[in-house]
């Protein structure tokens, strides 16, 4: 009998003690940081068919995270043709992130944007907004190493006809927490058939 008082109060204590701690103040998250960067791409294309040069082009981009891991970003593509003629893109995109485990992310983006010639070739490609939808998966390989496996692009105008789905793999060596060089390789398609492979150099700091 003399332990009945004594479980009691234990039993008392253990049905209490949750209702102290829910009457405590919760401690606040940090908030969650936002981020930007800027990025500068240059590469060259050749013809799969034939392996000839196709065109040379620069690409520079900026981004915004914020603070719910939505990624909004924006880019200007640059093209210059054997012919003389050029070619501009400029595209902007709304994606997020979905981390796997420390290892693997899986990427996505879908954006709209429009292309015209300042130069135009013959026969004239002529000036049209587009859709692209973009998917990849990304390994850590290292702290300072990161393979994009793949990144899938798939793009058309809003008419059809510009059908121009591309697969892409990249290696990032990050030399500091917020600058990296990269490069790529891609192989692409027009329209259901093969177009052009591309390979790519880059440039990413973010601040």
């Amino acid at each position: 009998m003399k332990l009945l008082p004594i479980f009691l109060a234990a039993s008392a204590v253990l049905v209490a003690a949750p209702a102290f701690a829910a009457d405590a103040p919760a401690a606040k998250p940090a908030p969650a940081k936002t981020t930007n960067s800027f990025g500068f791409e240059a590469g060259s294309e050749y013809t799969i068919s034939s392996g000839a040069y196709a065109d040379f082009y620069i690409k520079p981009s900026i981004s915004h995270t914020f603070a719910d891991g939505i990624i909004w970003g924006g880019s200007f593509q640059q093209v210059w043709r054997p012919n003389t003629s050029q070619q501009e893109l400029l595209e902007t995109t709304l994606g997020y992130n979905f981390k796997i485990d420390p290892t693997f992310t899986v990427t996505s983006s879908a954006g709209v944007g429009y292309v015209w010639d300042s130069a135009p070739s013959t026969p004239a490609l002529g000036s049209y907004a587009y859709y692209v939808l973009n998917a990849g998966l990304n390994a850590k390989l290292a702290p300072q190493l990161t393979w994009t496996v793949v990144s899938a692009r798939w793009r058309d105008s809003f008419n059809g006809g510009w059908q121009t789905p591309k697969l892409t793999t990249t290696l990032t060596y990050a030399w500091t927490p917020a600058a990296s060089l990269y490069a790529s390789y891609g192989y692409g398609w027009k329209n259901g058939n093969t177009d052009k492979w591309s390979g790519a150099v880059g440039l990413k700091i973010a601040f």
